[in-house]
């Protein structure tokens, strides 16, 4: 059995936006909640529910995270900080799985940039550094059979973002 918590699709690109801090503008508490209520307890709640089958299964979980749960953007702290608390868990999740040897096991996917060719990027990237859809379909899938603790997609971006977090 495989689990997956993706859920960045949920939140549109307007939805997004609205997490700008736009002329010291706050951000609206509900937006918080909502944000944190898709993209980190959702993907907890399935995973925990779904535990059970895992272990007498020998199951699997793919968790869907972001380039921006690595390192934050201006404008974005809401998503970024949802992404970061995503992958706190599912990190730290990994290693008490791993410690208990347990069947299950856990890939953490940080996608970055992906031109999907129907939406408008929140960042102007340089095309080498934006990967294709299909391309990253066949990367996810491709992590279902091979079970790697974390999956990179593009790879080139986010060894980019963690140097800009090693040098600034």
């Amino acid at each position: 059995a495989v689990v997956s918590t993706q859920s960045t699709g949920v939140l549109n690109q307007e939805e997004l936006a609205r997490g700008f801090l736009v002329k010291g503008r706050p951000i609206d508490h509900h937006f918080v909640e909502r944000t944190f209520n898709v993209n980190v307890l959702s993907g907890i709640q399935i995973a925990l529910k779904a535990m059970p089958h895992l272990q007498r299964s020998k199951g699997h979980i793919f968790v869907s995270s972001s380039a921006l749960g690595e390192i934050s953007k201006p404008g974005l702290a809401v998503f970024s900080s949802s992404k970061h608390a995503v992958n706190g868990f599912f990190y730290s999740l990994q290693q008490e799985l791993l410690e208990k040897k347990s069947p299950v096991s856990l890939t953490l996917g940080a996608v970055g940039e992906v031109d999907a060719g129907d939406k408008t990027p929140l960042f102007t990237l340089p095309e080498w550094m934006v990967g294709e859809k299909v391309e990253c379909a066949e990367v996810i899938m491709d992590s279902l059979l091979a079970r790697p603790h974390t999956l990179t997609y593009p790879r080139i971006h986010l060894t980019l973002v963690r140097l800009q977090k090693l040098f600034g």
